[in-house]
Protein backbone atom coordinates (compact mmCIF):
# COMPACT_ATOMS: atom_id res chain seq x y z
CA UNK A 1 0.00 0.00 0.00
CA UNK A 2 1.10 3.32 -0.56
CA UNK A 3 1.90 6.39 1.76
CA UNK A 4 -0.26 8.42 0.21
CA UNK A 5 -3.40 6.03 0.78
CA UNK A 6 -2.11 5.17 4.72
CA UNK A 7 -4.48 5.66 7.22
CA UNK A 8 -3.65 5.67 10.63
CA UNK A 9 -4.53 2.15 12.58
CA UNK A 10 -2.03 2.70 15.32
CA UNK A 11 -3.21 4.32 18.34
CA UNK A 12 -0.35 6.29 19.12
CA UNK A 13 0.00 8.31 16.45
CA UNK A 14 -1.76 11.86 17.40
CA UNK A 15 -3.31 14.20 15.87
CA UNK A 16 -0.99 17.37 14.09
CA UNK A 17 -2.12 20.84 14.50
CA UNK A 18 -1.25 23.76 13.28
CA UNK A 19 1.91 24.95 15.12
CA UNK A 20 2.61 21.17 16.35
CA UNK A 21 6.78 21.41 18.09
CA UNK A 22 7.86 17.63 16.65
CA UNK A 23 10.83 15.65 17.18
CA UNK A 24 13.25 13.79 15.23
CA UNK A 25 11.01 10.35 14.31
CA UNK A 26 7.67 11.43 15.18
CA UNK A 27 4.54 10.60 13.23
CA UNK A 28 1.32 12.47 13.10
CA UNK A 29 -2.11 12.26 11.56
CA UNK A 30 -2.66 15.04 9.28
CA UNK A 31 -6.26 16.28 9.10
CA UNK A 32 -7.83 13.48 7.23
CA UNK A 33 -6.71 11.16 9.22
CA UNK A 34 -3.77 9.88 6.92
CA UNK A 35 -0.19 9.59 8.90
CA UNK A 36 2.75 11.57 7.54
CA UNK A 37 6.76 10.84 7.19
CA UNK A 38 8.66 10.29 9.97
CA UNK A 39 9.91 13.42 11.16
CA UNK A 40 13.31 14.22 10.30
CA UNK A 41 16.67 14.45 12.40
CA UNK A 42 16.85 18.17 13.52
CA UNK A 43 20.44 18.95 14.59
CA UNK A 44 21.46 22.07 15.45
CA UNK A 45 25.29 22.15 16.46
CA UNK A 46 26.39 24.24 13.41
CA UNK A 47 25.50 26.72 10.95
CA UNK A 48 25.77 24.62 8.24
CA UNK A 49 23.58 21.44 10.06
CA UNK A 50 20.99 24.44 11.65
CA UNK A 51 20.54 25.02 7.22
CA UNK A 52 20.76 21.73 6.30
CA UNK A 53 17.88 21.13 9.07
CA UNK A 54 15.64 23.93 7.97
CA UNK A 55 15.85 22.42 4.46
CA UNK A 56 14.95 18.90 5.37
CA UNK A 57 11.80 19.89 7.19
CA UNK A 58 10.84 22.27 4.27
CA UNK A 59 11.10 19.07 2.22
CA UNK A 60 9.27 17.43 5.17
CA UNK A 61 6.63 19.66 5.01
CA UNK A 62 6.39 19.85 1.09
CA UNK A 63 6.58 16.53 0.46
CA UNK A 64 3.64 15.24 3.21
CA UNK A 65 1.83 18.08 1.40
CA UNK A 66 2.10 16.71 -2.04
CA UNK A 67 0.95 13.17 -0.48
CA UNK A 68 -1.81 14.38 0.92
CA UNK A 69 -3.11 16.41 -1.67
CA UNK A 70 -2.92 13.40 -3.88
CA UNK A 71 -4.54 11.33 -1.77
CA UNK A 72 -7.12 13.81 -1.76
CA UNK A 73 -7.07 13.97 -5.30
CA UNK A 74 -6.49 17.65 -5.23
CA UNK A 75 -4.50 18.36 -8.80
CA UNK A 76 -5.05 22.07 -8.12
CA UNK A 77 -2.63 22.29 -4.63
CA UNK A 78 -0.76 19.85 -5.98
CA UNK A 79 0.54 21.66 -8.49
CA UNK A 80 1.10 24.20 -6.65
CA UNK A 81 2.87 22.15 -4.10
CA UNK A 82 5.06 20.63 -6.25
CA UNK A 83 5.67 23.78 -8.02
CA UNK A 84 7.59 24.56 -4.68
CA UNK A 85 9.24 21.98 -3.58
CA UNK A 86 12.63 22.73 -3.58
CA UNK A 87 12.59 26.34 -2.80
CA UNK A 88 9.72 26.77 -0.64
CA UNK A 89 8.59 30.36 0.65
CA UNK A 90 7.43 31.03 3.98
CA UNK A 91 4.05 31.50 2.89
CA UNK A 92 4.30 28.02 0.83
CA UNK A 93 5.30 26.47 4.30
CA UNK A 94 2.29 28.19 5.77
CA UNK A 95 0.06 26.79 3.10
CA UNK A 96 1.12 23.64 3.35
CA UNK A 97 0.93 23.43 7.02
CA UNK A 98 -2.61 24.44 6.89
CA UNK A 99 -3.68 22.15 4.23
CA UNK A 100 -1.86 18.86 6.74
CA UNK A 101 -3.27 20.22 9.52
CA UNK A 102 -6.48 22.72 9.59
CA UNK A 103 -9.64 20.68 9.44
CA UNK A 104 -11.04 23.91 8.17
CA UNK A 105 -8.38 23.68 4.86
CA UNK A 106 -10.30 20.09 3.88
CA UNK A 107 -12.22 20.91 1.05
CA UNK A 108 -14.72 18.65 -1.08
CA UNK A 109 -13.40 18.00 -4.41
CA UNK A 110 -16.38 17.90 -6.80
CA UNK A 111 -16.18 15.08 -9.15
CA UNK A 112 -15.42 16.25 -12.91
CA UNK A 113 -18.80 17.75 -14.92
CA UNK A 114 -17.86 16.02 -18.26
CA UNK A 115 -16.70 12.45 -19.52
CA UNK A 116 -12.90 11.76 -20.43
CA UNK A 117 -12.58 11.76 -24.08
CA UNK A 118 -11.88 8.38 -24.85
CA UNK A 119 -9.63 7.32 -27.87
CA UNK A 120 -12.48 6.23 -30.35
CA UNK A 121 -15.22 8.52 -29.42
CA UNK A 122 -12.00 11.19 -30.22
CA UNK A 123 -11.59 9.31 -33.86
CA UNK A 124 -15.42 9.20 -34.51
CA UNK A 125 -15.60 12.98 -33.61
CA UNK A 126 -12.50 13.40 -36.11
CA UNK A 127 -14.44 11.31 -38.83
CA UNK A 128 -17.48 13.08 -38.80
CA UNK A 129 -15.47 16.79 -39.13
CA UNK A 130 -13.71 15.47 -42.03
CA UNK A 131 -16.91 14.20 -43.60
CA UNK A 132 -18.27 17.33 -43.17
CA UNK A 133 -15.75 19.26 -44.70
CA UNK A 134 -15.45 16.96 -47.88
Amino acid sequence: MSGAAMISQSPAARRGTVGISLRAGDVVLTATGRETTSFPKIDVTSDRKATNTLKRVSLWLMDNAIAEAESRGDDFNLRMFEACRTKPSQADRDSAEHYLFDPACVQIVPPLILRPVTLPALKTVLQSIEDEAA
